[in-house]
């Protein structure tokens, strides 16, 4: 008996027919098929894979209680705290490739006074090296590179921050990028922090039906779209952490339960 986790878009079995019979003689052989959010599997439909919709269900990237209660704190912490003083910030992970417009977010972040921003994470080595060039020493007053971190140290860098920005390029690795259901988004709404997103589906309709922050009209390639949008959040700011606090029970980890109950009974 078998299920099969598709939270990633097989593309593999998109290149010819006879992948994509492999595929389908799979899609027979599972008992259901797991997807991160329907706007993938409505993808893989029109993508002629899925033959048998009845099977794919959907369990999204919803965070969990662990995660909401961690305390840990990594060793740079107070490196970072101190960096800070008493200066506002933007809270930012998964700059790790171009695709999320790491260039972007934070050239829009170096045009705004307000603030500064904590990139947790791998970034791109080439782009930074191209930011420093344009900033110089400007650049690592304001944004703090802190690496990657111990999943369970990030809600401290996230507790602290006033927003957070999350962008993938719609153009790129069709599918998942476009139909992106990205965790850092949700890790900062379970902390009641208001979101800046992209055009991409999953992440319009979930903030915009909440009210969680602001959707750009393009998918984050526009930085002046991006530093406008970033003082739109603090305008309304009240606004959208009273959206957050009344409805982000309705995405927890705990709501799915039930269903990933009736997939393994």
């Amino acid at each position: 008996k078998i299920v099969w986790d598709l939270h990633e878009i097989p593309h593999v079995f998109e290149k010819n027919s006879f992948m994509r019979n492999i595929f389908r003689f799979m899609e027979k052989k599972c008992m259901q098929l797991i997807h991160a959010n329907q706007y993938r599997i409505d993808y893989l439909i029109r993508e002629g894979l899925i033959k048998k919709p009845e099977k794919h269900i959907v369990i999204r990237n919803y965070p969990d209680t662990q995660f909401e209660k961690s305390t840990l704190k990594d060793d740079k912490y107070d490196e970072f705290k101190k960096w800070l003083g008493a200066s506002d910030y933007i809270y930012l992970q998964g700059l790790n490739d171009n695709s999320r417009f790491p260039r972007q977010t934070i050239e829009a972040v170096m045009n705004a006074d307000t603030f500064k921003a904590v990139v947790v994470g791998n970034f791109v080595a080439q782009v930074k090296g191209d930011l420093l060039k344009r900033y110089g020493g400007k650049l690592c007053q304001k944004i703090f590179f802190r690496g990657n971190v111990d999943q369970l140290a990030i809600p401290n860098y996230i507790k602290g921050s006033l927003q957070s920005i999350v962008l993938y390029d719609i153009t790129f690795d069709p599918g998942n990028n476009r139909y992106c259901e990205p965790n850092r988004m949700y890790q900062s709404i379970l902390f009641d922090k208001p979101v800046i997103v992209g055009c991409n589906e999953p992440m319009r309709d979930l903030v915009t039906k909440y009210g969680f922050g602001v959707v750009l009209k393009s998918d984050g390639r526009d930085v002046s779209e991006i530093t406008v949008a970033m003082q739109a959040v603090m305008d309304k700011y009240d606004f959208y952490v009273e959206n957050i606090k009344k409805y982000k029970e309705y995405i927890v980890w705990s709501k799915q339960e039930q269903a990933l109950k009736a997939i393994v009974e």
